[in-house]
């Protein structure tokens, strides 16, 4: 009897098992997007961009724009997000603060910079996905 109740625990133990890792697989934290920043058709050279997810308020997403203009978001929610980018000046090249002057920020329109009135939105779909954003005055 006890070689059976041995089995028994066993096969509960790997069906317990392989629940634990399908669900640990199921990519419910989020995606990872990637894309390029432009203002007037010319790469954002510095700024922060931010992903909101409409129902689920505090899983807010962030990331700093290089200065290619490109960005990348590890864990975007799933589904139509609204986007917001504010303008920042690149990074310093050192811990000194030297290095070339940052140039001139353009100025991007206030509405793209709150989330209450950007009208700009990714739907996020696949695990990795591109969304490039394209700003305007």
């Amino acid at each position: 009897m006890k070689p059976l109740r041995l089995t028994r625990y066993l096969s509960l133990l790997m069906v317990g098992g392989v629940t634990v890792v399908a669900s640990g697989c199921s990519g419910s934290a989020g995606a990872e997007v990637t894309g390029t920043v432009r203002f007037e058709g010319q790469p954002l050279k510095g700024g922060k961009i931010t992903f909101y997810h409409p129902h689920q308020p505090g899983r807010n997403v962030s990331a700093y724009i290089q200065p290619d203009g490109t960005y990348r978001i590890l864990e975007v929610p799933y589904g139509q997000v609204k986007v917001t980018v504010v303008a920042l000046p690149p990074k310093k090249k050192d811990r000194h603060g030297k290095g070339p002057a940052p140039a001139p920020l353009p100025a991007i329109p206030l509405k793209y910079t709150d989330p209450a009135t950007t009208d700009l939105l990714c739907p996020v779909r696949h695990a990795t996905q591109t969304c490039d954003i394209d700003l305007s005055s």
